[in-house]
């Protein structure tokens, strides 16, 4: 039998490029002593960007807090290179609001996904790529038994879809096989 070699592809510049780029989106929040509050993870679909509730948001609201819109300006320079759609989600936990703005999870959780779009729409983001969509509490990452874990499950994820050619993978881990 032939004897067959497995390479594994070298990523594109593109694909080195945002991989920088999402480097230096964790060494941001590392600076602002966020580091904990945002993951990326590496999906079939393409990358998903979780940012917890308190990088974005006052609790509530759907106001993006000032202070933080530098965070969101790094996804911008990551999304504005890319010619791939992106799905902005909005997710809550399982304790009911009812406010005259948010009368339940629902209305918060599309609100915030709402403000993140629009955020990038103004960046220059083209809106034709972008799609909002609210979840409240259905879909957990987290049990919404404790403090620590309904604080998980209030977030945004940002997630920016594989299309064909440009596939988004995890970068290389270790050595050659």
């Amino acid at each position: 039998l032939p004897e067959i070699v497995i390479k594994r592809a070298e990523p594109t510049e593109k694909g080195r490029r945002l991989q920088q780029k999402l480097q230096e989106l964790e060494e941001l929040l590392k600076k602002m002593g966020l580091e904990g509050e945002f993951k990326i993870a590496y999906e079939a679909i393409g990358i998903r960007l979780i940012l917890q509730e308190k990088l974005l948001f006052d609790s509530g609201s759907a106001d993006i807090k000032p202070e933080t819109r530098v965070i969101l300006d790094k996804i911008y320079e990551i999304l504005k290179d890319l010619p791939n759609p992106v799905e902005v989600e909005g997710h809550t936990d399982n304790i009911p609001i009812s406010t005259e703005k948010f009368p339940s999870n629902w209305e918060l959780s599309t609100a915030r996904a709402g403000a993140v779009v629009r955020y990038l729409i103004a960046k220059g983001i083209n809106p034709e790529r972008l799609k909002a969509s609210g979840y409240a509490d259905t879909r957990p990452i987290a049990s919404n038994a404790t403090p620590e874990g309904r604080a998980q499950n209030r977030r945004v994820e940002i997630v920016i879809l594989n299309i064909k050619g440009f596939e988004l993978t995890q970068p290389p881990q270790g050595g050659n096989p």
